[in-house]
């Protein structure tokens, strides 16, 4: 099996202890060969419900992924995503490219090199024909559309099509950790789905929610409202450190998660602890949940994971001011390899509960339940409970 062969070369790499940092590629961070070429879209909904400052209407800037079919399109490269995100005509308060590379410690003179990193979408391409399986994909806290470009690329070239929102609160100061933040993006992520399941491409009756970080609060509360969603991904989502966000009525008992739910957590540390109240109080449908044992929270989204990479050799000074619980010595071979394999597990999941699929199902089930060594090298929990 494919995730078997990933464990594999984990332990390979893992052994070997390589100490030089990789070159980042985009390439390092998919899983493999996908069906479909990938077609991409930007979009600007407007709701003239909400104010947003000094502007009578809200806009909600979303990008588009797709099955696609041949075309002559050049592919796009990160920078791509960079300008067509900042080129908004509304001012939003999501963190800007260059203000992730400060926070991530990137060095300015390997900004370009990143930004000209090549991806696989290709903008414009043709819808492949027939309709797929639509994923609403929310960000993490002041995050971008693009944060998990590759994630999303990949499922798009697996058949799915992938709408992704940013992380914009009430108004043009930024989003914010608590109810009116959450409520905020949680709106815009209920207009985001309206639209998905209008698409012609999209699949109406086959609906997954995806969020990171902060961002998985929203997912999961537009799967608990609408009982037609029938996926709920949470990666290293909000809800699992501090279950107060989740907010009001979703706290009680009774407001359960009826979509199949996929929890996705960083490694385990004494300065964060892990609140399983959602998956164990909310979750009453098939649900998973994988901590992985040498993964930092921003490992987990594409855009940080490559500029995290691209610090220097002696990257451990500055990796301690960003990190809340001091130095992970993982090498950046391995964590990319994990990366990859949390996509090869999104993709699982999504295939075995939205399109159905037995096989998917059947390798998640062993991949939870086997007592393979290499299976507790990478995760301390490996944990799936059923209705």
């Amino acid at each position: 099996m494919e995730t078997a062969r990933f464990f594999v070369c984990f332990l390979v790499i893992t052994a070997l202890g390589f100490g030089a940092e990789p070159a980042p590629q985009v390439s390092d961070l998919y899983p493999g060969q996908t069906p479909y070429r990938v077609g991409f879209r930007q979009m600007r909904l407007i709701d003239g419900s909400r104010p947003f400052g000094e502007c009578e209407s809200r806009m909600v800037h979303l990008f588009l992924w797709y099955p696609a079919v041949f075309g002559s399109e050049p592919p796009m490269n990160l920078k791509d995503y960079v300008d067509l995100h900042q080129g908004g005509d509304q001012p939003d308060g999501v963190l800007a490219f260059h203000d992730w590379a400060g926070r991530m410690k990137t060095e300015e003179f390997r900004i370009d090199p990143i930004l000209a990193l090549a991806s696989t979408a290709r903008r414009g391409a043709v819808p492949a024909s027939g309709r797929f399986p639509l994923i609403v994909y929310a960000a993490g806290f002041r995050g971008p559309s693009y944060e998990n470009f590759a994630l999303c690329e990949y499922l798009a070239g697996q058949g799915f099509v992938v709408v992704a929102i940013p992380s914009v609160g009430s108004d043009a100061t930024g989003m914010t950790m608590d109810k009116t933040g959450i409520e905020s993006q949680l709106r815009d992520l209920e207009l985001t789905h309206r639209y998905g399941v209008g698409l012609a491409f999209a699949d109406k009756t086959r609906v997954g929610t995806m969020g990171f970080s902060l961002g998985a609060v929203a997912a999961a509360l537009l799967a608990i409202r609408n009982p037609t969603i029938r996926t709920c991904v949470s990666i290293d989502g909000g809800m699992q450190y501090t279950y107060a966000l989740l907010g009001g009525s979703v706290n009680k008992a009774d407001a359960k998660l009826n979509a199949a739910y996929l929890q996705l957590t960083q490694r385990p540390t004494p300065s964060i602890r892990l609140d399983n109240k959602f998956y164990d109080t909310h979750a009453v449908s098939h649900a998973y949940h994988f901590q992985w044992k040498k993964l930092d929270h921003y490992d987990f989204a594409s855009l940080t994971l490559l500029l995290k990479s691209a610090r220097p050799e002696d990257y451990k000074s500055s990796q301690q001011e960003i990190e809340l619980n001091g130095v992970n010595e993982t090498p950046y071979d391995a964590r990319f390899l994990m990366y990859r394999l949390m996509t090869r597990l999104v993709y699982l999941f999504l295939d075995a509960h939205v399109r159905d699929s037995m096989e998917s199902r059947k390798e998640l089930r062993r991949l939870t339940e086997s007592k393979l060594p290499e299976h507790d090298e990478m995760f301390s929990i490996r944990a799936m409970k059923r209705p």
